[in-house]
């Protein structure tokens, strides 16, 4: 155990103390903090295996509403916000794909970035395709291309329409992400990826129509990516952009490349296939939520005074105090008369007894003349 508190000059100064809140509670005596053996995740305020649970449990189907009543009921925590849910899963998901461009290092630092994209090592066939989603009330479309060996997936994209610029533009993402371009693109005879293909793998690179699903030509693979993905977004209703969709892709697709086993892969993920495990060691969500470490769970003493009540009025014992409480009584009442006259100088100016009214009405003073 290591203190791990940023900043501390001897983390491995740690001792136990104690227990509190069946956890077990730690001292660094490096820089005098406590925590528990589970810190809070860096910049937030749960856990970084609660955060993951979340973003694992909302990339697998459940609404965000689901996922804080989960974590209350199961988690023994106070239930997050839905606002609160959606920021973790919209953070890491971010960092996630800043790791994977190579803007940020391993250890969730610009420090260590490498500047580069991690490649992945994938086969010679790819599988493309395309299907509408609602977003925000609008007809919108969902590209993927897919690695047929390997089950990665290279790209993913929302786009407004389907012509020969979005197809251009999926393509060159996929190719971004691959280390060699592939000999043959299976699609579902789309006429933009006809001009796509072309313009972007002008290497001879063969483009194949699928004839159908049950014919010897298919694209069933890129078919089965499009079920899991209609499967995942049921109860998925917060979606009111393009931007907000895209991002929940992105998200997708990172947890369905690193941390879904597929029976066709043999019990393994399309990152260890492809060679992208080996670069980014990622076999769970909690592995990018402590990206960057814990913060130590300090514990604060609240040093709260005591209000001491007021004690009873001295006694008057002599003339002298008498005259002198009656001047203070007296300063007292001026000071009050000056605070009244700033506050509301026309009622202050009329005399005792008058009526305060300028036009229209008498007072008591004014009743008889």
């Amino acid at each position: 155990m290591e203190c791990p508190s940023p900043g501390c000059p001897t983390p491995e100064r740690v001792v136990r103390d104690g227990w509190k809140n069946k956890q077990q509670r730690y001292e660094c005596k490096g820089c005098g903090n406590h925590f528990f053996a589970e810190g809070k995740a860096l910049y937030k305020q749960f856990p970084a295996n609660q955060i993951a649970a979340a973003v694992d449990m909302y990339y697998s189907g459940m609404s965000l509403n689901q996922v804080a009543e989960h974590l209350e009921d199961t988690r023994d925590v106070p239930e997050p916000s839905k606002a609160t849910v959606q920021a973790w899963v919209r953070a890491y998901t971010q960092l996630a794909k800043q790791v994977m461009d190579g803007k940020v290092g391993l250890d969730g630092t610009e420090r260590t970035a490498t500047g580069k994209r991690v490649l992945a090592d994938v086969g010679d066939h790819w599988v493309a395709d395309e299907m509408v989603v609602r977003v925000g009330g609008e007809k919108l479309w969902n590209w993927n291309v897919m690695d047929a060996k390997t089950r990665y997936i290279l790209a993913t994209r929302i786009s407004r329409t389907r012509n020969t610029n979005d197809a251009i533009a999926v393509f060159e993402q996929a190719l971004a992400n691959a280390k060699a371009p592939p000999k043959k693109i299976t699609t579902d005879g789309l006429a933009s990826y006809v001009d796509a293909v072309r313009a972007v793998f002008p290497n001879g690179t063969q483009h194949e129509v699928a004839d159908g699903i049950y014919e010897l030509v298919n694209n069933n693979r890129s078919e089965r990516l499009q079920g899991s993905f209609r499967q995942r977004i049921k109860t998925q209703r917060g979606h009111q952009t393009r931007a907000t969709a895209q991002e929940y892709l992105d998200g997708w697709a990172i947890d369905y490349n690193f941390f879904k086993d597929h029976h066709a892969l043999k019990g393994k993920t399309p990152a260890q296939v492809a060679g992208v495990a080996e670069q980014v060691p990622w076999t769970e969500w909690e592995d990018i939520t402590r990206l960057g470490g814990e913060v130590a769970e300090v514990e604060l003493k609240e040093h709260t005074a005591k209000r001491k009540k007021p004690g009873p009025k001295p006694k008057i014992t002599s003339v002298m105090e008498a005259v002198q409480a009656l001047n203070d009584a007296r300063e007292v009442g001026k000071a009050h008369a000056r605070w009244q006259a700033k506050r509301s100088p026309t009622v202050a100016a009329v005399p005792k007894g008058q009526s305060a009214r300028r036009k229209g009405g008498r007072g008591k003073a004014g009743a008889g003349k």
